[in-house]
């Protein structure tokens, strides 16, 4: 008798763009004022993950939650460090 295979699943990336009517509906809302959610995602396994943005190009926030392992970030020329439970 042969023996199943064991097959890697790729790890459960998920990542949503919103539309725009969605985005402008936001800025009505005055819980929301000032806050535009534009995209979501989970990134389970983001090792060697680089996202790269010039100053004039990032007129926005970026929030990122560790849920585990750890890593760095860096804005203008200072560096953090991030580990699980950090926002």
């Amino acid at each position: 008798m042969n023996q199943p295979k064991r097959i890697q699943l790729p790890q459960i990336t998920i990542s949503t763009r919103m539309p725009r009517p969605i985005v402008l509906q936001q800025s009505q809302c005055d819980f929301l004022k000032g806050l535009w959610v534009e995209s979501t995602g989970y990134f389970p396994n983001a090792q060697g993950h680089i996202t790269e943005r010039a100053a004039e190009q990032a007129d926005f926030y970026l929030l990122i939650y560790c849920l585990n392992g750890q890593g760095w970030f860096q804005s203008e020329e200072q560096m953090w460090m991030v580990k699980p439970g950090d926002l």
